[in-house]
């Protein structure tokens, strides 16, 4: 339990040792007291709390003003079904009168526990809305250390309107109309059919506590939708690998659904494939990135924890890509929330590795987000493309670089 003040930056981040959770920027002078629960990587021993700026803010490149102030920070007793055991969710089987959920809504929209909509005519968490009326719910989930579990995985049972959009997040819920704290896992179309989905989990969530946010997607047709969440829970995949400092890196974890997914359009798709041919090394999986309008505009991210400095070589990420040279669309690597530092990805001639993508030092032994971004906002047309074009990206490697800064 922390009270705090958090301004001019994205919030407060609480860390116990590799266990990271971002809490809500404060807006006046008034403190905060927030709850957090703790997972297995604080569990047992001496553990290493860390206050700090979840991420860069853009002021930091300009005119730094951000401020943070801890006033108290406790270690206090979960209540009763408030914190969920490590490998567990909060009533993840979303039984009626199991609690753990929660949830809410705008308008004449409707979200709760529902008997018969589950798998198998189970309870389900269902989610209904129309117009511009909005309906959130989430549950926690307590992810085991990859000690506990190797190579742990995320799996649910769900169902959505057919050919409307739903989003799925990851990390902290804030209020119903912002994901300011919440990290994207996909934005899936619905098909009225049951689904069972697999996401590979990063290993930022190794040890912690994050909440999982489902909402439908409210978009400028305004159509009515429905969204029925069932049998969430952690599993273990072989897959998944056994990396410690960022997720799947050769993406060899398919046909499991790629986790980190923004669509802001709906020409677009990410996909592990598993073809060997079409891998950089023909041995292994790839991640795939396809469009098919001019109007498409995707994102996809990934976190990795940055190492320290070697001497004069800074914290590197390399990764290699293959871009066909007729592409209709820039894509670029950026870093951080900021989107700064971006770096087109040059267009035909194969598989290419990329420049040096310096992270920053100060950032050594923290999570750090890297974004890929397809298109721009903003677009104009919609002329469609044909054939779709195909983008691949392979083998990250985090390393040190004498081209960027050690300190």
């Amino acid at each position: 339990q922390v009270t705090y003040r958090a301004q001019g930056l994205y919030g407060l981040a609480l860390g116990f040792n590799r266990a990271w959770t971002t809490l809500d920027p404060t807006d006046d002078e008034n403190w905060r007291t927030e709850r957090v629960c703790l997972g297995e990587a604080a569990y047992g021993g001496d553990v290493r709390v860390q206050l700090a700026a979840p991420e860069e803010h853009p002021s930091c490149f300009d005119d730094p003003q951000g401020d943070i102030e801890v006033d108290r920070l406790d270690i206090v007793l979960a209540e009763l079904g408030e914190c969920p055991k490590a490998g567990e969710a909060l009533n993840g089987t979303a039984d009626d009168g199991g609690g753990g959920w929660q949830w809410e809504t705008t308008g004449a929209a409707d979200a709760g526990f529902v008997e018969g909509v589950g798998r198998l005519g189970t309870s389900g968490m269902r989610l209904a809305r129309e117009g511009g009326d909005r309906a959130v719910a989430w549950t926690k989930l307590s992810v085991p250390t990859s000690e506990s579990l190797r190579s742990p995985a995320l799996r649910f049972w769900w169902r959505g309107t057919a050919m409307l959009q739903f989003k799925f997040q990851i990390g902290r819920f804030d209020q119903i109309g912002s994901g300011a704290a919440a990290l994207p896992i996909d934005d899936p179309y619905g098909t009225g059919s049951d689904a069972n989905y697999l996401y590979c989990l990063p290993p930022w969530t190794h040890g912690n506590v994050v909440d999982l946010i489902f909402r439908p997607f409210v978009d400028i047709s305004m159509e009515a939708s429905e969204l029925v969440i069932d049998d969430v829970e952690v599993v273990s995949d072989e897959r998944c690998g056994a990396s410690t400092d960022v997720l799947d890196p050769g993406f060899d974890a398919g046909p499991a659904r790629i986790m980190g997914v923004t669509h802001l359009s709906p020409y677009t798709a990410a996909t592990l494939r598993t073809e060997p041919s079409l891998s950089r090394t023909e041995d292994g999986g790839v991640l795939e990135l396809s469009y098919w309008n001019e109007a498409a505009v995707m994102w996809f991210e990934t976190w990795v924890l940055v190492p320290e400095s070697n001497g004069d070589e800074g914290p590197a990420l390399f990764y290699w890509s293959n871009v066909p040279s007729v592409n209709e669309k820039p894509i670029r690597s950026v870093l951080g929330r900021a989107a700064v530092e971006p770096a087109i990805l040059s267009a035909g001639g194969g598989w290419q590795e990329s420049p040096p993508i310096c992270l920053p030092p100060g950032w050594s032994g923290r999570w750090f987000r890297i974004q890929w971004r397809l298109g721009d906002l903003g677009t104009m047309g919609t002329a469609p493309v044909e054939p779709p074009i195909r983008i691949y990206i392979d083998d990250l490697e985090l390393t040190t670089d004498a081209a960027c800064p050690a300190e």
